[in-house]
């Protein structure tokens, strides 16, 4: 699943845009588990 999770912010980009686009990405941010932020976030 972290594997797929390294595209999801792309996909979310392709969706969203402005104020809505950057609460978003905040919010998978904090969803996601500090073991793998290194991983999806490089």
């Amino acid at each position: 699943m972290a594997g797929h999770a390294r595209n999801v912010d792309r996909y979310t980009r392709k969706v969203l845009q402005g104020a809505a686009l950057a609460e978003e990405l905040v919010r998978q941010r904090s969803l996601l588990p500090a073991r793998f932020q290194h991983y999806v976030y490089r």
